[in-house]
């Protein structure tokens, strides 16, 4: 579903317009299983998964570089008990991330922590990106990198949009900054009328989206296909709306991923992209060598 060639690859928002497609998926931190999470290697096997999108996190270090990491110590990624913000990127670039989810029993990865750059340089043409900036201070220098890279159309940034002055920050960095931005909003009872109301005023083309129930859901995934708008939810075991995880998913990919795109969810963020990837029937990964 993803062009492989950068010639052929679709602006992001002339993706989400194109309606003949069901299903899509967002792999959580990249498609880390055996590599590390946020990493290029990551990134590489979404792309080899054919994964639409890579979410990745962004933050700063001390002496201004961009870098890609969720965290806000290195204790789980690297077993550093550091804060990576109080670094120089000369000792960051060095940081050996672990495999997986981390933690002390995770073996080391090939991988270090890369620059923003990098990640860029490693989607460009390739997979979009759904940037998770741990500040929103970090915008304007996001932007900046995003342009220098030629991404514009192939990137964007979310940010959470619950009241009045996250709403202005929201037209803002629409306006000056020139990023696609994917508000955050939890659809709780009645909300559906605001936020549909909040994507129209800033022209966003699609929102993530968190629900109390399961109704709630299936009448914002109509209202939004109504008005041409993609919905991005989480099946994040930690974060998943009405208890549709990537474990149930296991079990039944089709009472988790296939429910939610019969309820109008195309965009559907995971930690399990080659299992999605499967459900979907969009995997590019060649076929395993027979057995000997």
């Amino acid at each position: 579903m993803i062009p492989s060639s950068p010639a052929a690859f679709a602006p992001l928002q002339e993706f989400l317009a194109d309606k003949s497609w069901q299903g899509a998926t967002v792999a959580h931190r990249g498609a880390w299983q055996g590599t590390a999470e946020n990493s290029v290697a990551a990134v590489e096997r979404a792309i080899a998964l054919g994964v639409a999108f890579a979410e990745i996190d962004v933050q700063e270090s001390r002496d201004g570089q961009l870098f890609c990491l969720h965290d806000m110590s290195l204790m789980r990624t690297a077993g550093l008990p550091v804060m990576p913000a109080a670094l120089d990127w000369t000792t960051l670039g060095t940081v050996r991330l672990r495999k997986g989810a981390g933690g002390p029993d995770a073996a080391f990865s090939d991988q270090t922590l890369p620059l923003f750059d990098q990640i860029l340089e490693t989607a460009r043409g390739r997979i979009y990106l759904d940037i998770d900036a741990k500040s929103p201070v970090l915008l304007p220098a996001i932007a900046k990198a995003v342009r220098r890279h030629g991404m514009s159309d192939a990137v964007n940034v979310k940010l959470w949009a619950t009241g009045p002055s996250e709403i202005a920050a929201l037209r803002a960095h629409l306006a000056d900054l020139g990023l696609i931005a994917k508000p955050i909003c939890f659809v709780g009872a009645g909300a559906s009328d605001a936020v549909a109301g909040l994507l129209a005023d800033v022209g966003a083309p699609m929102v993530e989206a968190f629900f109390e129930d399961w109704p709630q859901a299936e009448a914002f995934g109509a209202r939004m296909m109504a008005a041409g708008r993609d919905i991005f939810v989480n099946t994040l075991d930690q974060i998943a709306s009405t208890g549709l995880t990537d474990t149930h998913a296991l079990r039944d990919a089709d009472a988790v991923w296939g429910r939610l795109m019969r309820a109008g969810v195309r965009l559907m963020q995971t930690d399990l992209p080659e299992a999605l990837q499967e459900h979907l029937g969009q995997t590019s990964l060649p076929a395993a060598a027979p057995a000997h």
